[in-house]
C-alpha cells in the first residue's frame, strides 16, 4: 500500500503507511540492507507483528529519505546516524507514521480507534482536563505521546507533567475532525508549550508537533 497521509510543511515532512503487505514484500522494497534488517527485527522481537512494523517503519523511511539509517539511544529514543535531520516513530494495527525535519525536534504518534483508552483513562488525564468519549480521550492521549517523545526526561507523569488547554474536546465527534491542541510540560526538568496538530479517521487518530530550533 502506498503512503495513505503526506503532510508535508518547508520544516517538516510528516507521512502514515497502511501496512497491508507481507513481509517478504515490505522486504523487496527495501535495498540490499533489507536482509540485514530482517536479522535484526528477528532479534529485537519475538512477535511477527513487531517485527513487520519495524520493516514497515524502515521502509516509509527509505521512500522519505532514501539512504537513511535509524539508530537508536538508550533510553530508546530514535535518531538518524550521521544527519541532521531529527525523526520520530509511531505504529498502531495496521499504519505506521514517521515525521522528519531538518531544523527542528518533532513528535508523532497515531492510534488505532479503541474503546481500551477508556479503561486507563485515569492514568493521562487530571481532574482539570475532564476529558469523556472514546474520541475525546484517545486524541489527548495521543496528543500526550506525541510530546511526551519530544521531552527526552524520564519518570514522565501524564496526569502531572502534561497539561492540555486551548483546544476544544466537545468538537471532537469522530472521524474527519483537524485541529489542535496546546500542551504545556511541568516536569522538573523540562517545561514548555507545544501546539500539536490532530486528525481523526474511521481506523485511527494522528498527532503530531515540530518546535523549531533557535
Amino acid at each position: 500500500m502506498p503512503i495513505i497521509r503526506d503532510i508535508s510543511i518547508s520544516d517538516f515532512r510528516c507521512c502514515v503507511w497502511q501496512v497491508t503487505e507481507t513481509m517478504e514484500e515490505l522486504l523487496a522494497m527495501l535495498p540490499d540492507e533489507g536482509h540485514e534488517l530482517y536479522e535484526e527485527a528477528q532479534q529485537r522481537f519475538s512477535s511477527p507483528k513487531r517485527r513487520q512494523e519495524f520493516i514497515a517503519v524502515r521502509v516509509l523511511l527509505y521512500q522519505m529519505l532514501p539512504g537513511a539509517v535509524i539508530g537508536y539511544y538508550d533510553n530508546g529514543k530514535p535518531y538518524l546516524a550521521h544527519s541532521c535531520w531529527r525523526i520520530s516513530i509511531s505504529h498502531t494495527v495496521g499504519y505506521v507514521a514517521v515525521i522528519l525535519s531538518d531544523c527542528g525536534e518533532v513528535g508523532v504518534d497515531i492510534e488505532q480507534y479503541g474503546e481500551r483508552v477508556c479503561r486507563v483513562a485515569s492514568r493521562f488525564i487530571n481532574d482539570d482536563e475532564r476529558v469523556t468519549g472514546v474520541w475525546k480521550q484517545l486524541l489527548l492521549w495521543s496528543a500526550k505521546e506525541t510530546v511526551y517523545k519530544m521531552m527526552n526526561c524520564c519518570e514522565v507523569d501524564f496526569q502531572e507533567h502534561l497539561i492540555s488547554g486551548c483546544w476544544r474536546p466537545q468538537e471532537i465527534s469522530g472521524p474527519g475532525c483537524k485541529g489542535s491542541i496546546q500542551l504545556q510540560t511541568f516536569h522538573p526538568l523540562h517545561q514548555k508549550t507545544y501546539q500539536v496538530s490532530f486528525e481523526t479517521t474511521e481506523r485511527f487518530v494522528l498527532t503530531y508537533s515540530f518546535v523549531m530550533d533557535y
